[in-house]
């Protein structure tokens, strides 16, 4: 129940507002993954929950009205990782020059630092685009408070279950909100139990078994 109540809470987050608009318009992105839309897909709105010792930064194009979001867990496979959000954005600009807005977030770090060391890897890959028609920068950044490094999942567990958040961005206006779950009844939790699509619910078991691996694993692209 503990780990339930991690994903299903709104996040503390509090200097963004709860997200309230169409719920059927969010295309929800999991831990280990990394999205792309704009404001004319049928899903113009990303959201990912349950940010605690992961980063989650979401970046906005507000002449072109594209938007990002990824759920990075650590530092693996970063080189892989890069070279897929390289795609995964460039497929969107079309190689146009593009200024980019980002939102960082962190619930904590419990991991010794492992985190912060996969945010500097990030931080400089950004930092390098500007060499490939691609800017860059940091708006928003909330981190949340450094644990050191905790041996066992059990050590603290209620203190840093309070501490995770959400993260939404709609690409219509580059707004940035929290994500209340329990509010989505399009969740993929939902589709998958709803659906009488073989393919639909094939590729639902699919990202969600990529998401509980997502450490052995490069970050898995969803590209609307």
């Amino acid at each position: 129940m503990t780990e339930l109540n991690s994903l299903l809470h709104p996040g503390i987050n509090h200097e963004h507002p709860i997200y309230n608009g169409e719920m059927d318009k969010i295309c929800e992105i999991l831990q280990g993954e990394f999205g792309t839309t704009d404001y004319n897909n049928e899903t113009p709105v990303l959201a990912t929950v349950g940010i605690g010792p992961c980063l989650g930064i979401a970046g906005y194009e507000k002449d072109k009205k594209i938007g990002f979001l990824g759920h990075f867990d650590n530092g693996e496979h970063m080189n892989e990782t890069l070279s897929r959000i390289y795609y995964a954005i460039g497929s969107n600009t079309l190689g146009e020059k593009s200024k980019f807005d980002l939102t960082i977030l962190r619930g904590y770090d419990y991991t010794g630092n492992e985190s912060t060391k996969t945010l500097d890897y990030l931080k400089r890959f950004f930092d390098a685009m500007k060499n490939h028609s691609m800017e860059f920068n940091i708006i928003h950044e909330d981190l949340g408070p450094n644990f050191g490094r905790i041996n066992s999942a059990e050590d603290r567990f209620e203190e840093r279950e309070k501490l995770t958040k959400t993260l939404l961005i709609d690409s219509r206006d580059g707004k940035i909100y929290r994500y209340d779950i329990t509010k989505n009844p399009y969740t993929l939790s939902n589709r998958f139990q709803n659906s009488n699509n073989l393919e639909e619910k094939t590729m639902i078991i699919n990202r969600v078994n990529l998401a509980f691996n997502c450490i052995a694993k490069p970050i898995n692209l969803i590209i609307n």
